[in-house]
């Protein structure tokens, strides 16, 4: 079992899709009408972590079956944001509660919808069974679980059951919050994408469709073309001719860019030019300064080292700049300067938040409020990330509206460029003695 679970778990030939169908005990169903059985759908590595992670009730039945086809598609979706503040929401409740650990994650089991994360929660109930610490058995699926929530479960281990379910909870509320700004910010990107989208497909309809057919028109009478009217047409019969090159080039590079896009989306260089963009750059800088600052707070009060707290509020704001921010404080941290002028030192890498931030650590420090101060930075962050996010489509409106003029406008006017000459030859052909 141990061999089967590494960091690249995901795409292993060991994790299968299992089915158990459920049912409850026959001496424990009561005189109470009887449960239907349910099917749960778990993809894991073996049959003892596939039983703990149907989550099964001890007064509960449980047989296993066989996929059904829609099982076996279902089991390929990827675990959801959602899913995993679940998680951690469940899992810090129950050991409020008094629930034994195993008890929690197998309470967590039972939260779960998709099989690859009730996969993971029983390969975690099934390590944790035999002794292995939670954070241990959390480091084996990387791409679940980040180094950052790793860290924190490591250090709220240490600090008792209750103590670790109060950061389980704040854990879960912070991706929460996130998860919903995430939100907001992809569905104020949408209407800018589809208006822009329905401008290049209406475009490319006038270029292939109803341009040559004017152009054969106006060369048939006579008319002269100008030279925009040439370079489209040029251009659309290109298009035409070498219709299945293209054709393949275009679904080529749209498998590149779909490959390499969220490389290159992920780029240091690529994260630090998103900082500059106008109205967006706050947006992202306040968002990830919000991430950071949150977990830079939670692994504070953790008791978790100075250099792991750096190093993982950089990792856990996902963006570079804000990443390089933390680090070069730390830099100095560690040559000895106190935290405060650290901060104070390097503020001008964030701009006005960097004036906040070394502001609010400074009075921090002075009065021994600084995981409150942070914390209220962090919402006040998150805040105006949202009310940016709201504002986004308004923003975008303009730029968008004039952009997609340029694009079909300019086909428009290759399209109808042409008829004045034309008309003006008619005109001298009506004329008396023309």
């Amino acid at each position: 079992m141990e061999g089967m679970m590494t960091s690249s778990w995901a795409s292993r030939p060991a994790w299968r899709t299992h089915v158990f169908i459920v049912t409850r005990r026959p001496e424990r169903s009561g005189s109470g009408s009887p449960v239907r059985p349910r099917r749960v759908c778990v993809r894991a590595p073996g049959q003892e972590a596939a039983r703990a992670g149907a989550g099964v009730h001890p007064d509960e039945l449980c047989v296993e079956g066989r996929p059904m086809p829609w099982e076996l598609i279902s089991a390929l979706r990827p675990i959801g944001h959602s899913e995993r503040c679940d998680f951690y929401q469940v899992l810090g409740a129950s050991l409020v509660a008094g629930r034994s650990l195993v008890h929690a994650l197998s309470s967590a089991a039972r939260q779960a919808y998709s099989p690859r994360m009730r996969g993971v929660l029983g390969c975690l109930a099934h390590r944790v069974g035999r002794g292995v610490e939670l954070h241990e058995a959390m480091r084996e699926f990387p791409e679940v679980f980040p180094a950052s929530q790793i860290a924190l479960v490591r250090a709220a281990s240490q600090a008792g059951l209750n103590r670790a379910g109060d950061v389980y909870k704040r854990l879960a509320a912070r991706l929460q919050s996130d998860g919903r700004l995430g939100n907001k910010v992809a569905a104020a990107m949408a209407y800018p994408a589809t208006l822009l989208g329905m401008s290049v497909l209406a475009s490319a309809i006038l270029e292939l469709k109803a341009l040559p057919p004017m152009v054969e028109l106006f060369r048939s009478m006579g008319a002269p073309l100008p030279e925009v009217t040439r370079m489209f047409y040029e251009t659309a019969r290109l298009i035409t001719d070498h219709a299945i090159g293209f054709g393949a080039l275009a679904g080529v590079a749209a498998v590149c860019l779909a490959i390499i896009g969220p490389r290159l989306f992920r780029a240091p260089a690529s994260q630090r030019l998103l900082l500059r963009l106008w109205y967006l750059g706050s947006l992202v800088q306040a968002r990830a300064l919000s991430r950071a600052l949150s977990t830079f707070v939670l692994l504070k009060q953790s008791g978790v080292c100075t250099r792991e707290i750096f190093a993982l509020s950089a990792e856990a704001s996902g963006n570079a700049a804000i990443a390089d921010f933390f680090k070069m404080v730390y830099r100095r941290v560690a040559q000895g300067e106190d935290l405060g002028e650290a901060f104070l030192a390097e503020r001008h890498m964030l701009g006005t938040a960097g004036v906040r931030l070394a502001g609010k650590m400074e009075v921090g420090l002075d009065t021994g409020e600084l995981p409150e101060l942070l914390e209220s930075l962090a919402v006040d962050l998150q805040d105006q990330a949202e009310n940016q996010a709201a504002l986004l489509p308004r923003a975008l409106e303009l730029p968008m509206l004039v952009l997609c003029g340029l694009i079909v406008g300019s086909i428009m006017v290759a399209m109808f460029l042409p008829y004045p000459s034309l008309l003006g030859d008619v005109a001298r052909q009506m004329r008396p003695g023309g």
